[in-house]
């Protein structure tokens, strides 16, 4: 059974509420959420199922490799690629729905400490 479109769909629906400001477009073969034409936030289709949201500082951006992450937050379900990317794995449906309000205050916070 292909999930993505109805993982898509709901993540979609989170992004789009709590980022009101953000442009809208496909990048990197994905829906990806811009502000002030910077890419800060990508939907990934993992080639196991599932989707992954990904938080990042756009494509031209270099990692500082300080190891102080941009966001001070210890939370299993954030995994952080390096100090300035990081992304969120869901499986079902179920879990995007149990993690809207997290997700969204998230990714609000991610916009504020990237656009600083």
């Amino acid at each position: 059974m292909d999930d993505w479109p109805t993982l898509s769909d709901a993540l979609t629906a989170i992004l789009r509420t709590s980022l009101p400001e953000a442009t809208e477009a496909v990048k990197w073969n994905a829906p990806s959420y811009a502000i002030e034409g910077q890419h800060l936030v990508t939907l990934m289709r993992p080639k196991n199922g599932g989707a992954r949201v990904v938080l990042h500082r756009d494509a031209k951006a270099v990692d500082t490799k300080t190891g102080t992450r941009l966001l001070a937050i210890a939370d299993p379900r954030l995994i952080w690629a390096t100090d300035q990317r990081a992304q969120i794995a869901f499986a079902t449906a179920a879990e995007v729905e149990a993690s809207a309000d997290w997700l969204a205050a998230l990714v609000r916070d991610w916009v504020r400490a990237v656009r600083g």
